[in-house]
């Protein structure tokens, strides 16, 4: 079984194969009876204090819930100008007064404000191959965000604080199922499971992390990429002036071309270009990369370093050399130094002096400086 460590901590004490189960059944999955403390590690009320009390979180990452209606940004967030224009951001006190007065706070794409719950959100990405993202639900006693809904992705509620009632549609034979859950309980809710939560006589705090894995459509979205260049595809649609037999000639060429894509592009080299896309747009903003650049001048060849954690790294190699992907960047490696890359894109620290291949060890330093300035390779120790 793959490394799921830190998957693993998030489901425990139960063990991870229960998660499992679930995950690949499309079975709900409710863990109760742990600390409320179990995913400090994660998220706490203290960062979202740390959050909200900047005063400048953007207004479009808030949706502001009451009676399953959102109110208008006037209501809770304030224009703020500046010599590039204006921007509409969070008032801490109006978001308080509309908390009181029983709207529900929903912050989305906390990853972006909260670092410690963005490094989760990473680790979770890295472990299981999945797109993640997280928002954060705060809800007064007696309230309720959303209605009766589907997500388009799975999703792993954290219970951080107070508790809250769910209503799941589950698939029969189950039916509808009504759950309590707690600080410290984990629920998992399939892709498209109608669910709804509500308030009781406490206050509730919950984020829910989106777990997006790789569906069919997307190889066929893939495929349709593919398709763009493909010869036989050039040719436009039949249009109602065509004869029947010019329209039955294009069905039978776009079969034949269809065809033959998905035999020239099986699945693994699908799932390749889609990974290559992940790489290309994964979320930027990897913790560390100040004191890096702080650094990377005084970088020599006893300096030590790391392949950054959680980092999504893609190696394309031709006769010529490598091409190491990375968020937008790219590094190109002649063949002489591809005996470094398994040292430079491995799991363990090391010295830059101990770099495999034909380099003189300023060579070595100005190799491993690429790489730190790309973000791939984070210092340990100058």
């Amino acid at each position: 079984m793959p490394d799921f460590e830190f998957l693993a901590s998030l489901v425990a004490p139960a063990p991870l194969q229960v998660f499992l189960d679930c995950f690949t059944q499309r079975r709900h999955l409710h863990l109760a009876n742990r600390a409320p403390s179990h995913f400090d590690d994660v998220l706490s009320l203290a960062d979202i204090d740390g959050m909200l009390e900047l005063g400048s979180y953007p207004a479009a990452f808030i949706n502001v819930v009451a009676n399953a209606a959102k109110e208008p940004f006037g209501e809770w967030a304030d224009e703020v100008k500046s010599g590039r224009g204006t921007a509409l951001v969070s008032n801490p006190e109006k978001l308080l007064n509309s908390y009181r007065n029983g709207a529900t706070l929903i912050l989305n794409r906390a990853v972006s404000a909260i670092p410690k719950l963005s490094r989760a959100c990473r680790r979770l990405a890295e472990e299981c191959g999945l797109t993640t993202g997280a928002n954060i639900y705060v809800t007064p006693p007696g309230g309720q965000g959303f209605a009766a809904h589907g997500d388009e992705h799975d999703v792993l509620v954290l219970q951080i604080h107070g508790k809250k009632h769910w209503t799941i549609h589950a698939q029969e034979p189950v039916g509808l199922v009504s759950l309590e859950v707690t600080a410290g309980d984990l629920l998992f809710i399939p892709r498209m499971m109608f669910h709804e939560a509500r308030c009781s006589e406490e206050p509730s705090v919950h984020v829910t992390i989106s777990l997006t894995p790789v569906y069919g459509f997307d190889l066929l979205s893939e495929l349709a990429l593919v398709g763009q260049t493909h010869p036989l595809l050039q040719n436009p649609v039949p249009s109602r002036l065509a004869t029947a037999a010019e329209r039955d000639a294009f069905e039978g060429a776009f079969a034949e071309a269809v065809t033959g894509m998905v035999r020239e592009n099986p699945i693994p080299s699908l799932l390749e270009r889609h990974y290559v896309a992940r790489v290309k747009n994964q979320r930027p903003g990897w913790p560390g990369r100040f004191s890096d650049a702080i650094h990377e001048g005084q970088l020599r060849p006893e300096s030590v370093l790391r392949r950054r954690s959680n980092a999504l790294v893609s190696v394309v190699r031709d006769g010529q050399g490598g091409v190491v992907s990375f968020s937008d960047k790219q590094i190109t490696v002649p063949n002489f130094l591809l005996p470094s890359l398994d040292q430079l894109l491995g799991e363990d620290a090391f010295r830059i002096r101990e770099l495999n291949g034909l380099m003189t060890e300023q060579g070595k330093v100005a190799l491993a400086k690429r790489f730190v300035e790309a973000g791939i390779l984070t210092i340990v120790a100058v």
